[in-house]
């Protein structure tokens, strides 16, 4: 399999939650917290260094066997990626070079998340855990959350006119 940008973005997201999520088990699972934690960090740094390497598995096929069959997804841009990955560790680590990768994207033109836009997940984050974050982030914080608003009052608003009473598929207009 091939390392991906986005995957690994991805999967530091995710461990980054898992941390969250394993700190209240610490004593069943004693560091599995902080090990989720400093892998998210490693594959944050790797993208880093790393940050426009497509998966291309049709490409690997040809030279590797046995083949893989998996999907690609298509996806070949990565700052939604970016994004949640960023906010998950920002949620998390409060290390300020997180919050300097997201603030310019903070209000961004939402769409509900899919497999090519993750940028509300990380949004999400930041607004699930903004009592925990620095004071000086939460003006822009505020913000993000006025931005959604204005964005979830949009979706509600057109579920009338929807033939199956969803939001999905609607993207900021």
């Amino acid at each position: 399999m091939q390392k991906g940008t986005a995957a690994t973005l991805d999967f530091a997201a995710v461990l980054v939650q898992s941390s969250r999520v394993l700190r209240s088990f610490n004593r069943q699972f004693s560091g599995l917290a902080d090990s989720c934690l400093t892998a998210a960090t490693k594959a944050w740094q790797w993208a880093q260094k790393n940050p426009a390497i497509h998966y291309d598995q049709d490409a690997i096929n040809k030279i590797f066997e046995p083949k893989i069959s998996t999907g690609g997804y298509g996806d070949r841009t990565f700052d939604d990626e970016l994004f949640w990955a960023a906010c998950e560790l920002f949620a998390t680590a409060k290390d300020q070079q997180y919050f300097a990768a997201i603030q310019n994207d903070i209000t961004a033109n939402m769409q509900l998340p899919s497999w090519n836009n993750l940028h509300m997940t990380g949004l999400y984050t930041l607004l699930r855990c903004k009592n925990g974050l620095p004071a000086e982030e939460q003006t822009v914080i505020a913000a993000a959350k006025n931005h959604f608003l204005i964005f979830a009052d949009s979706l509600a608003g057109g579920m009338a006119n929807n033939a199956f009473k969803t939001v999905m598929g609607k993207n900021q207009e």
